[in-house]
């Protein structure tokens, strides 16, 4: 039996890659599973293990949907068997933000705008 310092949750929403090493992205992905620590996830491209990533995660497949705004470092890239999304990526959460966007809202930012109150967030350090 695996021990895991946090429970995971089985979750199938969207999840979009941001950025890569710094770099502006857009990589489109689907969770797996997801807890406070982080998230595993299906992607249609591939990213080495170590890179520090951002990404968002819809928790509902409604709109408006709560989006997680997180940065992190992918732990795991493997190939997958789902031919739709060939890679299976895994990624920590050190920072994350609750924040009411639509998915592909260009405006999403790393805080919420003036005068919006900020849900919950989370920092890790190591």
């Amino acid at each position: 039996m695996t021990r895991r310092r946090n429970p995971r949750y089985e979750l199938r929403v969207p999840l979009e890659i941001v950025s890569v090493n710094g770099q502006p992205k857009l990589i489109k992905a689907r969770t797996h599973d997801i807890s406070t620590g982080g998230v595993r996830c299906y992607a249609k491209t591939s990213i080495p293990a170590g890179a520090p990533v951002e990404y968002k995660v819809a928790l509902s497949n409604n709109l408006p949907a709560i989006i997680i705004q997180c940065k992190g470092t992918v732990l795991r890239n493997q190939l997958s068997t789902d031919s739709e999304y060939p890679f299976e990526l895994v990624f920590s959460m050190q920072r994350y933000l609750f924040a009411p966007q639509q998915p592909n809202d260009s405006r999403a930012k790393e805080e919420p705008p003036p005068g919006e109150p900020t849900v919950f967030h989370r920092v890790v350090t190591q």
